[in-house]
């Protein structure tokens, strides 16, 4: 996470109220390459969406990046991340000694938040598909 080239995987994905799906992890992640951040979540359905693999990816600029560890050794892992279709908070939480990771992506303008879970993988050890970015 140091080198900011990392990308969480997701395995679930959790929506307000209480809803969540299981997901693909290729096609539903967080992913940060240098100041560039990209949330991209699809699901399986006859619907293409924007992205053209059911569901929505946009991609942004990073800034505020910060990078905690607490006593506990757990590392929170915080970021602004603004472009054409976002502009939101991105917190990411790794547990000590896993890769396990928890993302919230918290939208500066709605209360939408939606919460990505999975593996987080080194950007040159993650194989994730990419659809098109608004």
């Amino acid at each position: 996470m140091e080198s900011r080239e990392f990308v969480l995987e997701a395995d679930r994905v959790d929506f307000k109220r209480g809803r969540f799906a299981y997901v693909n992890f290729s096609t539903n992640f967080v992913s940060m390459h240098g100041n560039r951040a990209t949330i991209q979540f699809a699901f399986n359905s006859p619907y293409a969406g924007p992205n053209g693999i059911g569901g929505l990816t946009v991609d942004g600029t990073a800034f505020n990046v910060q990078m905690k560890t607490d006593s506990k050794g757990n590392v929170t892992f915080s970021m602004m991340v603004q472009g054409t279709g976002v502009s939101a908070n991105v917190t990411l939480r790794i547990i000590k000694d896993t890769n396990r990771c928890t993302a919230i992506v918290t939208p500066n303008f709605n209360s939408n938040r939606t919460t990505f879970t999975g593996v987080l993988y080194p950007e040159s050890e993650s194989n994730v598909y990419k659809g098109r970015a608004l």
